[in-house]
């Protein structure tokens, strides 16, 4: 008698490139899946693969996103999806978890984990909540969490809070994101956040060096280029 893999994580498998409204739709059942390990794999997968006009076409989503929340749903990604939309209740329910210290949450299994009330705080500006701009910049302290900053910058649809997380090129920390275990240099926050905000706002002008450090120069070029998109 043949096995079959289990449904979610045929879904997942297929999804590691999906690009489709059918593959990402495929995806949406593991949002609330019984396992926690599959809840995390759908959310991480449709935030990273699946694009803001396949998501927004969904209208299964929304409702599955709160739910995969609720369950607990250790990956980031499934409030941050929420940020895609901005309807009212919406909105609602991310404000209403801004203020959160726990649980915690990643997005990537290699990110330090912050605490969920960021993660929401990151959605809620982009589906019209300017509130939850303060929870930002007081991400801007702790160095796990000004990373985390860097990492979502490409879904953040709100220009005040990206003209006040410019901040972050100017920002030394290292971290040990974006190159090999115990390789030097090591980047910093200020290198992660030009990757991030290149993809944001799609500069070509700009030439990314994924794992290398930025000069002081490119970071003000990133910054003028960023600042005139805002403006």
């Amino acid at each position: 008698m043949t096995t079959r893999a289990p449904w979610w994580l045929v879904a997942v498998a297929v999804a590691c490139a999906a690009q489709t409204a059918s593959e990402c739709d495929g995806l949406v059942p593991g949002l609330t899946s019984a396992s926690a390990d599959a809840r995390e794999r759908a959310a991480r997968t449709l935030y990273k693969r699946c694009p803001v006009d396949v998501t927004g076409a969904m209208g299964n989503l929304r409702a599955s996103l709160r739910k995969s929340v609720e369950l607990g749903n250790a990956n980031a990604g499934a409030l941050l999806l929420l940020g895609r939309y901005r309807d009212a209740e919406t909105r609602e329910f991310l404000e209403q978890r801004v203020a959160a210290t726990a649980p915690k949450l990643k997005l990537d299994p290699w990110q330090k984990p912050v605490p969920v009330g960021l993660a929401a705080a990151v959605a809620a500006v982009s589906a019209g909540s300017p509130n939850a701009r303060e929870r930002l910049k007081e991400a801007l302290k702790p160095v796990e969490e000004a990373e985390f900053l860097t990492s979502v910058l490409p879904s953040i649809q709100d220009n005040k809070s990206l003209d006040m997380l410019l901040a972050l090129l100017v920002d030394e920390r290292t971290v040990s994101t974006g190159v090999p275990s115990g390789a030097t240099p090591r980047r910093r926050i200020a290198d992660l956040a030009a990757d991030g905000l290149a993809s944001r706002f799609s500069l070509t002008e700009f030439k990314v060096r994924p794992g290398d450090r930025y000069t002081r120069g490119e970071l003000e070029q990133i910054r003028r280029l960023v600042t005139a998109k805002l403006r």
